[in-house]
C-alpha cells in the first residue's frame, strides 16, 4: 500500500471519531525479541539472524498510524529477512516488510490499528535481520528513525518526526572478545570467566556480558560455554599476531 493511500484509509476510519484534544508525548523503544535489552550479540559464524521489536508508547494519545525507517550507522552490515506487524496493528492496512539490505536506510515500515485507534504500550512490528557474513567484528548501532505518529484527527502530533531511537549490535568473531583478530590470552581470560559448564548460562563476573560469552564462545551452539567449547577454542588459538 502507498502512503497516500495509507493516509486515506485512515482519514475515512477516523471521520466519525471526535479529535483528541489533549496531544502526549510518544515514545518509541527497539529492544531484542523477548527482553528488555537493547544490544545483541551475533556471531555470523554460526548464526547471523536475529530479531528486534520495535515499540510504541502513546501514553494518553488515541493514535491511528504509524511509520519509521530502519537505519545502519555503516551500509552494507545487516539486511532485513523478515518480520510481523504486532497484534494490534493491521498488516493488510500497511506497509509492506522492506525485506532487503538496509544501505544504510531500509523503506518505510508502518501501519494502522486494528481497532479505530490505539492507545498505551503496543508492539508494531517484529524485525527478523541477518548480518551480512562479510561484516568485521565490532559495535555497530542501529536506528529506528523518521518516526511520525497520526493522532486521531490524522494530523501529526508534531511537525517534526518523534525523536530516533538506537539499537547497539555488536558483530562478534569465533573467540576473539577484544575484536583484534586473535584468539590469544587476553581472549582465554574472558573465556575461563564465561566457562559455566554443560547446560549453565554463562554467569561472567568481569566486563564482558553474558550475550558476548555465548556469541563468542558458545562453538558448538549448544547453549553454553563448556569443555566442548574449550577443545574448539583451543584448536583455534592463534596466540597474539602483530
Amino acid at each position: 500500500m502507498t502512503e497516500s493511500t495509507m493516509r486515506m484509509v485512515a482519514a475515512l476510519i477516523m471521520a466519525a471519531l471526535t479529535p483528541t484534544a489533549a496531544l502526549a508525548e510518544v515514545v518509541v523503544d527497539v529492544t531484542a525479541r523477548g527482553n528488555e535489552s537493547k544490544t545483541e550479540f551475533v556471531n555470523p559464524e554460526i548464526d547471523p539472524r536475529f530479531l528486534i521489536d520495535v515499540n510504541i508508547d502513546t501514553a494518553g494519545v488515541f493514535i491511528v498510524s504509524a511509520e519509521m525507517r530502519l537505519r545502519a550507522n555503516e551500509a552494507g552490515v545487516v539486511t532485513i529477512t523478515d518480520g510481523r506487524y504486532g497484534p494490534v496493528w493491521n498488516s493488510g492496512f500497511g506497509f509492506s516488510i522492506p525485506v532487503g539490505p538496509v544501505d544504510p536506510f531500509s523503506g518505510k515500515l508502518g501501519s494502522l490499528p486494528v481497532d479505530p485507534s490505539v492507545t498505551g504500550v503496543s508492539r508494531i512490528v517484529t524485525l527478523v535481520l541477518a548480518v551480512t557474513k562479510a561484516t568485521v567484528p565490532g559495535v555497530y548501532v542501529l536506528n529506528v528513525a523518521e518516526i511520525l505518529v497520526g493522532d486521531a484527527d490524522f494530523q501529526d502530533i508534531d511537525p517534526s518526526p518523534v525523536p530516533g531511537v538506537d539499537f547497539e549490535l555488536v558483530v562478534v568473531a569465533s573467540g576473539d572478545t577484544d575484536f583484534d583478530q586473535d584468539r590469544d590470552l587476553m581472549d582465554y581470560a574472558d573465556f575461563s570467566d564465561c566457562m559455566a559448564g554443560p547446560g549453565s548460562s554463562p554467569a561472567p563476573v568481569g566486563t564482558i556480558a553474558a550475550g558476548h560469552c555465548l556469541a563468542a564462545f558458545d562453538l558448538d551452539s549448544d547453549g553454553d560455554v563448556d569443555a566442548a567449547d574449550l577443545v574448539r577454542f583451543q584448536e583455534s588459538f592463534t596466540g597474539t599476531t602483530p
